[in-house]
């Protein structure tokens, strides 16, 4: 009884922090796990979300996992398979309407601002753009978590390992503080561009969003992306 109880209330606070932030700023073990409790209604499913990151390496692939190998994983069973294939289905139908995006000087700011309009949390939004230009995929993480390494960076090389982008747009929320970068701000961007750079993915820009207001490092001049060129 004390497990049950314990399980709870923990699952009951993970609900809470995702309806307090939308979902962003969670790491993709803590969205896995939310995810998990809807087809597991007993058990630890942080654990389990674990297993299922370690072994497909995020949870984009979690989700388009083959379903024989998903129920391998200790803690899952068809049902789950079942009900995580149904989810992802769901999302590809969401990630049409994002492919319909056209990168430019303009929509982007906006697709930042209004991705950024509810949350008060620190977070960073990596977005890969494809070849024509279009939103392909994004991905949203704390950025202390990121720059204190507990960010399995797995789930950024998976975002571009497998599809025909070589570009990406980093937005960074500055909640209520002031658009002028910080010094935190250029370390997550060096970060990232080195990062990216074994799959000669350029960052085409940062931007950073407060109040409505934003801020092109580009731009600006204030990082010099020419450094970073691939050959």
């Amino acid at each position: 009884m004390g497990d049950k109880n314990l399980h709870k209330g923990h699952r009951e606070r993970i609900r809470k922090r995702f309806l307090d932030s939308g979902g962003v700023g969670f790491c993709e073990h803590e969205l896995l796990e939310m995810l998990l409790f809807y087809c597991i209604p007993m058990s630890n499913t942080n654990e389990t979300a674990h297993r299922l990151i370690n072994q497909f390496g995020s949870i984009v692939n979690v989700l388009n996992s083959d379903r024989n190998e998903f129920v391998k994983i200790k803690g899952v069973s068809h049902a789950c398979a079942d009900f995580m294939r149904y989810f992802s289905d769901l999302c590809l139908e969401e990630k049409a309407l994002d492919n319909d995006i056209l990168i430019s000087d303009k929509t982007i700011p906006a697709y930042f601002a209004e991705y950024f309009y509810s949350s008060a949390a620190d977070i960073c939004l990596l977005i890969a753009v494809d070849d024509n230009g279009h939103i392909h995929s994004r991905l949203s993480f704390n950025i202390e978590n990121f720059l204190s390494g507990d960010i399995n960076p797995r789930s950024f090389v998976s975002l571009f390992s497998n599809i025909r982008c070589n570009s990406a747009v980093i937005g960074i929320n500055h909640n209520n503080r002031s658009i002028i970068p910080e010094q935190r701000d250029y370390m997550l961007t060096r970060s990232l561009i080195e990062l990216l750079a074994p799959f000669s993915v350029k960052v085409e820009d940062v931007m950073i969003l407060s109040n409505g207001s934003s801020f092109s490092m580009k731009k600006t001049g204030a990082f010099s992306f020419n450094c970073y060129d691939h050959e």
